[in-house]
């Protein structure tokens, strides 16, 4: 990706500016000749993303008051969570969310990461749906979380009141106050549990014992997933009025030929090459669960 590009003007001296983190841009480099290739490239991918809206399935809780109780001092150092330590702040404390996450991906299931302030002031219900603005979500998923506030608590079981759909992997968290993640627990999990949501359980609350039992779990709720990664195929779903587009890449050290369902429903369907700008009209077969095209996608090597 665009991390830096030095450029160097024909009249400077070889090597040039230059920086340890970019790609050298310059008549000086052999494949200068080439570089508006990638460029076209970016640019219809780009061009096809920002035009559509994301198409998520489910929400992610993302437990920040287990991240602040796990690294002392973490509360007012956002620099903790950085791309390259992952291993330190994400999958040390919360380990079942970023294993929620990848077993979301891997299975063909969209989602957004949501936090406390987001459920207690922007999601709304409609139809047992979550809405956050012009954004839709099936259901809510809390993974292995230990701690959160009493007011997201609560909001939580007025959305579950509502029908909506929230899963507990593992365990209900506790009740702790916001901002002081090293105080007492005001509410185990057990209170919590017995005080907001047994009166739902197993209509719009579930808790299961692992991630392992979340695919089943989602596909009895009739939260139905793409198909795509058992082919090896990684996707981002988006949308637009009543279109969708599927942005697909193959993983696989062969070339992906065969009729592949998707979780969508429609009366024609085009492919278009980012490498080359080319668009052509494809097959479909109607499904009982959306529809089924023939793809023949190259390696992404």
């Amino acid at each position: 990706f665009y991390h830096g590009v030095p450029f160097s003007q024909p009249r400077d001296d070889f090597p040039g500016p230059v920086f340890y983190a970019s790609t050298h841009i310059g008549e000086t480099n052999t494949w200068w000749p080439h570089l508006h290739y990638l460029n076209e490239y970016v640019s219809r991918v780009q061009v096809a993303l920002q035009k559509n809206r994301f198409d998520p399935d489910v929400l992610l809780y993302f437990p920040i008051h287990d991240l602040w109780s796990y690294i002392p001092g973490s509360i007012d150092l956002l620099q903790f969570c950085r791309v390259g330590n992952v291993d330190d702040w994400f999958k040390g404390s919360a380990r079942l969310t970023w294993e929620t996450a990848n077993v979301l991906l891997d299975n063909g299931w969209q989602f957004d990461y949501v936090s406390d302030n987001i459920i207690k002031e922007f999601v709304t219900t409609k139809n047992n749906d979550i809405i956050v603005n012009d954004m839709q979500y099936r259901a809510l998923i809390l993974a292995g979380t230990q701690f959160m506030e009493e007011n997201t608590i609560r909001k939580i079981k007025k959305l579950a009141d509502d029908g909506v759909y929230v899963i507990f992997i593992k365990n209900v968290p506790s009740i702790i106050e916001r901002g002081n993640p090293e105080k007492m627990v005001k509410e185990a999990g057990n209170e919590v549990y017995e005080k907001f949501f047994r009166k739902s359980l197993d209509k719009s609350v579930f808790v299961i014992n692992g991630v392992e039992e979340l695919p089943g779990l989602l596909n009895e709720l009739n939260i139905k997933n793409e198909k795509l990664p058992e082919f090896g195929l990684r996707f981002i779903r988006l949308k637009n009025s009543g279109d969708k587009l599927y942005f697909l890449k193959n993983f696989k050290n062969e070339n992906v030929k065969k009729w592949i369902n998707l979780n969508s429903s429609g009366k024609s369907v085009v492919i278009g090459n980012p490498l080359t700008g080319e668009i052509k009209k494809v097959k479909i077969e109607k499904e009982k669960s959306g529809i089924s095209i023939y793809l023949n996608i190259e390696p992404l090597s």
